[in-house]
């Protein structure tokens, strides 16, 4: 793949097969592997996505195309040959995934959350209280981890997976210790939450809505600086607390979290990335400091990622296996 290309979205179905589309002068791309990026192809197909992409196999792919400010969802099911319209949204939409039993899920512009039982066909909302918004969402086989914009701060909150059509679904507020910037979730009940303490958050949010002017909530910051720690609840329901490297605050904040396992996990920054192999004990950071501000990292392995950088630029990073041992 042409390294002038600007990646727009990445989707990897398969540790061998991955999809990305591309821009240049333009022109939006459609390319794909079979050897884990070896060698690419060029998919040309008269009607393409502009926006995210997700894959759920090798042929059945859906992809975001906007205009202005609507939004229509496309299906593949030859592997990106050929697309057609599946749904229109009447508003804008955000990053589709693939759920459980082929469920597709998909969040809006607008922060809320919507799913599919029948490939896009149809969908139904999955309604949170007005005027919040979903920040960040974590999934794993069973249900949806979400940190949600509140008037009371971030709130993290539990959706189980439907299984069924006209399942009941509903989100469960979490009494958690710390209100979460970025959750993880690499198996059952082993949560990985990035944020600050709930009741100083909750006391923040307070004054903010007491005191909209931005030169007292300077003032109120400053004297009272939110913590950013990481946060840990093992199977047994108990929650430990980690500090991270010195240098990481509001002013550096963190902009993504992922733990593989319970011992492994990365966060990244807008210029360096960072890896525990002790369970977030100790933090290394294995990436310098970077040019270009960082707008995602989405990894393939535990050891092998995709960085995407605002710029639109992009690159395959393989972390050295002296970086998995302490």
């Amino acid at each position: 793949m042409p390294s002038q290309q600007t990646v727009l979205s990445l989707s990897f179905p398969s540790p061998t097969t991955w999809f990305v589309l591309s821009s240049f002068q333009g022109l939006n791309t459609l390319w794909r592997t079979h050897n884990r990026g070896k060698t690419w192809s060029v998919i040309y197909p008269s009607l393409t996505p502009n926006g995210p992409i997700a894959w759920t196999s090798h042929q059945i792919g859906v992809g975001i195309n906007t205009q202005g400010y609507q939004s229509d969802l496309l299906i593949t099911h030859n592997g990106g040959m050929s697309w057609s319209v599946q749904h229109k949204f009447s508003t804008l939409a955000g990053t589709p995934y693939w759920g459980p039993d082929h469920s597709l899920w998909m969040t809006t512009a607008q922060g809320s959350l919507w799913y599919s039982l029948n490939h896009g066909y149809t969908f139904s909302r999955v309604k949170v209280l007005p005027h919040d918004h979903i920040q960040t969402l974590a999934t794993n086989a069973h249900t949806i981890l979400a940190a949600v914009k509140t008037s009371h701060g971030l709130v993290p909150m539990r959706l189980e997976y439907p299984m069924r059509p006209g399942s009941k679904i509903h989100w469960q507020i979490l009494n958690w210790p710390v209100s979460p910037q970025w959750i993880a979730e690499p198996s059952a009940h082993d949560i990985w939450a990035l944020g600050t303490n709930r009741a100083q958050s909750q006391a923040f949010a307070r004054f903010h809505q007491s005191h909209p002017n931005p030169k007292a909530i300077a003032r109120y910051t400053m004297q009272r600086p939110l913590a950013l720690s990481l946060y840990h609840r093992n199977k047994n329901g108990q929650w430990v607390l980690y500090e991270l490297p010195k240098n990481i605050s509001a002013l550096n904040p963190p902009r993504g979290l992922f733990f593989p396992s319970t011992q492994m996990g990365y966060f990244w920054t807008a210029d360096q990335i960072f890896v525990t192999n002790n369970g977030g004990k100790s933090w290394t950071q294995i990436l310098p400091p970077q040019e270009q501000p960082i707008s995602f990292v989405n990894f393939i392995s535990s050891s092998e990622a995709w960085i995407s950088f605002e710029n639109g630029f992009h690159a395959w990073f393989v972390i050295p296996l002296k970086n998995h041992s302490q």
